[in-house]
């Protein structure tokens, strides 16, 4: 951040390279947060759907036994929600109940609007998660690659156009005197050099500034960038759907001998 930037922030002065740099921290939180809680559920899929191939079943605990109202079929991943919204039903804590309520009500609506009834069709809808995610991913940061590009590319041409006349200026100096000019506008001159050969290597021999049109491209990738991460903030909801599924299906098929270990330590953190 620099010195300065640094010393004022340590006095809670908020600046911008603090603001920039906190934006930052926050979005990199967010690409590591959703990668890794669609990796966890790829995981999880993968091993009960493994466990339902093996027993030729739709239940992903085929090893827990659910009495089915079809008894040549097993049950659905939705017939599974509404056993452990009947059980959270039940008299319990009133704050659990309510917890539990939400839980499978999101679970559900999850399950509704996507027509899943099975855990293959929710593999294939987590499946097009992660594809949706390294997608965004890539497309962020080819933008930021090209908004980064740009705005070196304003800062160098603001720096050449701010610093020319100087330079001009000392190439009209006599010979005899060029070396006490420099010495005197030592800093305007090397940063004109510096931004001169940028440009030059950046834009070849046409070197002509173009700030109106770069700035331009600025606003428009930085909108561009704004619509990504919002676009995966709502990949961070559709996961967090998908994981109370996968919670509320864990606890559908709880031995009974574990359903009451959890209540009893639930209702023990509330006395």
């Amino acid at each position: 951040m620099g010195v300065a930037a640094t010393q004022m922030e340590r006095r809670g002065i908020v600046t911008e390279k603090g603001e920039h740099n906190r934006e930052i921290r926050e979005q990199n939180r967010l690409l590591k947060e959703v990668k890794r809680r669609i990796a966890a559920l790829t995981a999880w899929i993968k091993e009960k759907a493994s466990q339902a191939k093996e027993n030729q079943s739709v239940n992903p605990f085929p090893s827990v036994p659910i009495p089915s109202e079809r008894p040549e079929q097993p049950l659905t991943l939705l017939e599974l929600l509404d056993r452990a919204y009947t059980e959270a039903a039940k008299p319990q804590s009133r704050y659990g109940k309510i917890q539990d309520l939400k839980l499978y009500a999101k679970a559900f609506q999850f399950l509704q609007s996507r027509n899943i009834t099975t855990l293959v069709q929710l593999q294939e809808v987590v499946s097009d998660m992660k594809k949706r995610y390294w997608n965004t991913n890539g497309e962020i940061k080819q933008t930021e690659k090209l908004l980064h590009e740009r705005k070196e590319l304003i800062s160098q041409a603001e720096k050449y156009l701010e610093h020319r006349p100087t330079y001009k200026a000392y190439m009209q100096t006599k010979p005899k005197k060029q070396d006490a000019f420099f010495e005197s506008h030592r800093a305007a001159l090397i940063l004109y050099q510096s931004a001169e050969r940028y440009l030059k290597e950046h834009l070849g021999k046409d070197n002509v500034p173009k700030l109106k049109a770069w700035k331009a491209e600025v606003a428009d990738l930085t909108q561009k960038k704004s619509r990504l991460y919002g676009s995966l903030q709502t990949l961070k909801a559709e996961v967090q759907e998908a994981e109370a599924v996968k919670k509320c299906v864990e606890q559908a098929v709880q031995p009974e001998q574990t359903r009451a270990k959890t209540q009893n330590k639930r209702r023990d953190m509330e006395l």
